[in-house]
C-alpha cells in the first residue's frame, strides 16, 4: 500500500466563519477551553 499525502487547504470565507464561531462561544458561551480546540490558525 502507497502513503499518499494530502494537503488541506480552506477557503478565506471557510476561516472567516471558524473565527466568527470561535469569538461567539468564547465571548458569548463564556467557554474558552471550547474555543481554543476550534481554532486552526
Amino acid at each position: 500500500m502507497v502513503n499518499k499525502k494530502y494537503r488541506l487547504r480552506y477557503l478565506p470565507l471557510f476561516k472567516q466563519d471558524m473565527m466568527q464561531t470561535v469569538s461567539c462561544i468564547t465571548n458569548v458561551l463564556k467557554n474558552s477551553d471550547a474555543a481554543k480546540s476550534l481554532r486552526i490558525m
